[in-house]
């Protein structure tokens, strides 16, 4: 979805610029074949519609990776969609929105601290919204590695 976007169009419609990329990109789609290797344990995926490792509950603009997920849990929270017809991948879509994706037939989910995507052909990869890089890739949990200050809050709920 992230080459399909126009960031003017973004800007001006928000959220609702989401669904229209997501018509757009899911036209010009072929679905791929992709091998997952999450902690040694390798996985192969055919017809693959979307491949998603997320540090997180949330991404892509309000998708519910797993209302479980936190992202302080030292893990991703991986999903992998395959390719269906038109109605079911509306209906994991939809999932994916609430945070039920467990409900969703067509989709595999994991946790992982390391993860390898390869794919036969180099695939790009969206790195939170942006074209960065493409596949082969590793990716690695580095839990705690980020500290965060933050006021201490005063009596009257004031920070």
């Amino acid at each position: 979805m992230a080459r399909h976007q126009e960031p003017d169009l973004k800007k001006a419609l928000g959220l609702l610029h989401y669904p229209l990329c997501w018509f757009s990109a899911y036209r010009a789609f072929h679905p791929f074949r992709a091998t997952l290797r999450a902690d040694g344990a390798e996985r192969r995926f055919r017809r693959v519609f979307m491949l998603t490792v997320a540090n997180g509950r949330h991404h892509g603009g309000g998708m519910t990776v797993d209302e479980d997920a936190r992202i302080d849990d030292g893990t991703f929270d991986i999903y992998c969609l395959k390719r269906r017809d038109a109605a079911q991948l509306a209906h994991a879509i939809y999932c994916l929105r609430r945070g039920k994706l467990r409900e969703v037939s067509q989709a595999t989910l994991l946790q992982a601290t390391e993860v390898e995507i390869a794919t036969p052909e180099p695939m790009p990869l969206d790195i939170d919204g942006e074209v960065r890089g493409e596949t082969p890739a590793r990716l690695r949990i580095l839990p705690q590695a980020i500290r965060v200050l933050v006021p201490r809050e005063t009596g009257d709920g004031l920070q």
